[in-house]
């Protein structure tokens, strides 16, 4: 190993430790409106997951209402 490849640089990604970390959150001003994307998603990729969770949620609801239906006929 030369000793060029020894060297270590120091590595930011985005601007300098003093500035705003995209991973970080910030406090809002009282006064901030948030506003809508100006064109939302075609097809966002997490549509699918999306979907799929309310069908699930639809059917776990479903199945237990029927329970609780088939439950106070026994009654």
């Amino acid at each position: 190993m030369t000793s060029d490849q020894r060297l270590i640089l120091p590595f930011v990604a985005c601007g300098d430790l003093s500035g705003y970390d995209a991973d970080a959150c910030y406090e809002l001003d009282d006064d901030y409106v948030s506003l809508d994307p100006v064109q939302p998603p075609i097809d966002p990729a997490y549509l699918e997951v999306c979907r799929k969770a309310r069908t699930k949620a639809a059917h776990d609801e479903a199945a237990i209402i029927t329970g609780l239906m088939e439950a106070t006929k026994l009654s």
